[in-house]
């Protein structure tokens, strides 16, 4: 598949939105005609003949508890006139929910294809069933992440999954699809551990009723269809991922392999129900039936032929080329010589001791092999060097931390840091340092690769990069439809050097309440938050100071994460300001007063300022990572006044005190 794969444009922004329009799905008669390309050829179509679904083409989480959930035998889904029943139930026995799945990793996995099927959903809120796929190799086991490539990574396409809600208005059950994806870097990762999902608007459809569903999946390019109306139409091909074993992997170039749930949602779920899903007719399509006939594996980050030998606790991932390029099924099967010096799973492998293992891969009748060798002496070429930020913004005579990736995780080779002009920037200690204002560069060099990092030196100014006036919003909360003013949504202007890049965007909470003895729509809360920034602000290289003033509120950061703070909560009986899961701070409050909070971070540590007293003095910053985004919300009228945060800029303890009286 490396033929396919794309240009790289970024790993973190290069999203594209969901247009989505919404469908009126009528009930399928049986003799509907096939909504399929009458000039493709069937590679796969489930049997459901059988009393239960072919174990030669599915197999199931057998044991698997998750979730609140355990998942049954595949002997245990049952079929009748060639349709699969899927059944999820409380059991009191054990205290879980049974529920069932079918999946296909590691016994047909495939890429550019046209895949339908006929399937009637539970109408029972509280259901969760899905068709979905899984990147290459997500071949599950009692942990939460594949043994293959680990899930997001992957890249996971959810077509169809249902889910229920009530109509506030008229108490009627929705059911609704909403197609997403995710992917990511994956966890375990000495890299960033993100989780990138985009979502569709949900799709309503009718429940109980068979329907007829179709979806593809070309060079990219996702498209849905209901009952013959085309759903959606979106293209991922750009999407890449970086981790400890890929590199620019494409996920959604990759093979997928199909993965069917009759799942609840166990917060919503009734006990005293069963869930079922029902399914017939699945069947996959593409231009015609191809076998492999060669078979090519190689590690994913480097072009095959690549000589190398791998240090012991390494992690890799077995890429594959398939002739031809667009063989039908593309699932191997993995053997390890040797697994004492090397395991592998669903083409990932884990290096445990010095010596040789062959690692076989088998596709149909197509075999190959990858002589893994592992040796503590190990010297391993860097594949990628990616630096945390690409374009830097600093003051003049500040400095700001060096920061980038290497992969893979284990590599060897030594990465150099090169001024183009120093007069501007120079390199100290592993720190930029700004000289004098203008425009340079940072070039990064290994023996094998290379990357560069813009930077620019800006005046050394006090201004706010973010700050806001927050009163005329939260004089909001309690305003209903009969009274002046009453919004569902707007903004708030950011006045700091940030400007426009932090602007709030206002989610408004509206709910019944009860004004002058007659029912209406209020609002109950606001919720305030700036869209991820292009270029994340680093918490731990600079001075940074945090100014939140308000009677009620919270402040989060980096889109609500609690183990990447500082975070402030100000409610009518306390003050608590945490740093990840460790309490940093709590104090009682009455609830009536104006409280001026400030969060001072200075060379690793961090001071507290509350209402013009230093309270907590020197405390470590283990949790405190990159400014990704801001969060602000209160649910009490007047409940919050401003904020401000400062980037850069040290403070004196006088200056602190000072910012901080009410």
């Amino acid at each position: 598949m490396r033929g396919k794969k794309k240009k790289y444009l970024g790993f973190y922004f290069g999203i594209l939105i969901f247009f989505i329009t919404g469908c009126h799905c009528e009930t399928v008669k049986e003799n509907t005609q096939s909504i399929s390309n009458v000039t493709n050829e069937v590679v796969f179509s489930a049997d459901f003949s059988g009393n239960s679904p072919s174990d030669k083409q599915f197999y199931s989480w057998e044991g698997r508890e998750y979730d609140g959930k355990l998942y049954e035998p595949l002997s245990a889904i049952e079929c009748e006139d060639n349709t699969a029943h899927l059944k999820t139930f409380y059991d009191d026995s054990i205290g879980l929910w049974r529920t069932q799945m079918l999946s296909t990793a590691g016994i047909f996995e495939t890429d550019d294809f046209t895949c339908e099927f006929q399937g009637k959903f539970s109408d029972e809120v509280g259901s969760w069933q899905c068709v979905i796929t899984y990147g290459t190799g997500t071949y599950w086991t009692d942990d939460i992440y594949s043994d293959g490539i680990k899930w997001p990574s992957g890249g996971e396409i959810d077509v169809f999954e249902q889910t229920f809600q009530i109509d506030t208005e008229t108490g009627e059950k929705k059911a609704r699809f909403v197609p997403s994806i995710h992917y990511g870097n994956g966890r375990d990762s000495v890299y960033p551990d993100d989780h990138l999902i985009e979502r569709s608007e949900a799709v309503e459809f009718k429940a109980g009723e068979w329907h007829k569903f179709k979806f593809s999946l070309n060079d990219g390019i996702l498209t849905a269809w209901i009952d013959e109306e085309k759903i959606c139409e979106n293209n991922y091909s750009e999407y890449t991922v970086n981790n400890d074993y890929l590199c620019e992997y494409h996920p959604f170039l990759n093979p997928q392999a199909f993965y069917i749930e009759a799942g609840v949602d166990v917060s919503k779920a009734d006990k005293s129900k069963v869930y079922e899903f029902c399914i017939k007719d699945f069947t996959i399509y593409q231009e015609k039936n191809v076998d492999c006939t060669s078979l090519e594996i190689f590690p994913e980050m480097w072009e095959k032929g690549t000589e190398l030998v791998f240090p012991v606790g390494s992690v890799l991932y077995l890429e594959k080329n398939f002739t031809p390029e667009d063989t039908s099924n593309k699932a191997c099967k993995w053997h390890s010589s040797d697994e004492s010096v090397a395991t592998v799973t669903e083409g990932f492998v884990k290096t445990l001791s010095e010596g040789k293992t062959v690692i076989t891969a088998k596709c149909g009748k197509a075999s190959a092999e990858y002589i893994v060798t592992v040796s503590n002496s190990a010297s391993v070429p860097i594949a990628k060097i990616q630096p945390s930020n690409n374009n830097i913004t600093i003051m003049q005579g500040k400095e700001f931390e060096l920061q980038y990736y290497a992969y893979p995780s284990f590599a060897t080779e030594e990465v150099r840091a090169e001024s183009k002009n120093k007069e501007i920037i120079d390199i100290i200690e592993d720190n930029i340092k700004g000289i004098s204002i203008g425009e340079s560069e940072i070039l990064l060099t290994s023996n094998s690769q290379n990357a560069m990092i813009d930077v620019s030196v800006v005046e050394n100014t006090r201004e706010p990069f973010a700050e806001y006036d927050l009163t005329e919003i939260s004089s909001l909360i309690g305003l209903n439809e009969s009274q002046q003013g009453y919004v569902t949504s707007c903004s708030v202007s950011n006045t700091g050097t940030e400007e426009e890049t932090l602007d709030l965007s206002a989610e408004i909470n509206i709910t019944d309440m009860l004004v002058e003895s007659k029912w209406s729509k209020g609002i109950i809360g606001i919720t305030l938050e700036t869209p991820v920034l292009k270029t994340p602000k680093q918490l731990k290289t600079y001075p940074t100071l945090y100014l939140l003033k308000g009677k009620r509120g919270t402040l989060r950061t980096n889109s609500g994460n609690v183990n990447s703070m500082p975070s402030i909560d100000i409610t009518d009986n306390e003050i608590k300001v945490r740093y990840g899961d460790v309490e940093f701070y709590q104090a009682s409050n009455d609830g009536e007063r104006m409280h001026c909070i400030g969060i001072y971070i200075y060379k690793g540590k961090s001071y507290l300022y509350i209402d013009g007293k230093k309270v907590v003095d020197g405390a470590g910053t283990t949790y405190i990572q990159n400014l990704q985004q801001l969060i602000l919300s209160t649910d009490t009228k007047g409940g919050l006044e401003s904020f401000a945060a400062y980037l850069d800029v040290e403070f004196s303890e006088e200056q602190l005190i000072e910012m901080t009286m009410t």
